[in-house]
């Protein structure tokens, strides 16, 4: 893992509003799904999730989704489903 590595992951790790975020983007939940198991309005899961993006330059959700995927393999992070 390089510098820039270590500098992505820290600001998306600084920039989640909650660690249980995490699990449930790589599971690949809806806002829905998410909204409900964090116990917060759909309109606070979203408005979470358009800063994270705006925060990882992700153009997309599936994008940031794929980001993380990438650097859990490139830091040994598993989700248990």
């Amino acid at each position: 893992m390089d510098a820039d590595d270590t500098d992505l992951i820290s600001r998306i790790y600084d920039t989640a509003p909650d660690p249980s975020i995490w699990p449930n983007l790589m599971l690949r939940l809806a806002h829905s799904e998410i909204s409900d198991i964090r116990s917060r309005s759909l309109d606070t899961v979203k408005s979470q999730m358009k800063t994270l993006m705006r925060k990882t330059n992700s153009a997309t959700r599936t994008d940031l989704v794929h980001m993380i995927h990438n650097l859990s393999s490139t830091i040994g992070y598993q989700v248990e489903r």
